[in-house]
């Protein structure tokens, strides 16, 4: 096996098998702590409500998108923005 002698096939070897083991743990992981997809389900929906990620407040006013948002609704209300 010539082509394990190269760096990157084994990087590239030692990658694939640590994103099967995650898999394959985290897949465990989810069946040991809930007993029905339903359950499963539930857990995939617990957090922020979508009205408060919609929410222009919530977004970040360096990315722009705050920012930019505010001026176009100011353009021709006699605003500067």
């Amino acid at each position: 096996m010539r082509f394990l002698s190269q760096p990157r096939i084994r990087i590239v070897l030692v990658y694939l098998i640590d994103v099967a083991l995650w898999i394959w743990l985290s897949d465990r992981a989810i069946v040991a702590l809930f007993d029905s997809p339903a359950a499963i389900t539930r857990a995939q929906n617990i957090g922020p409500s979508s009205r408060f990620w919609s929410s222009p407040h919530a977004r970040c006013e360096g990315s722009g998108g705050f920012a930019a948002e505010r001026a176009a609704n100011q353009v021709g209300t006699g605003q500067n923005p």
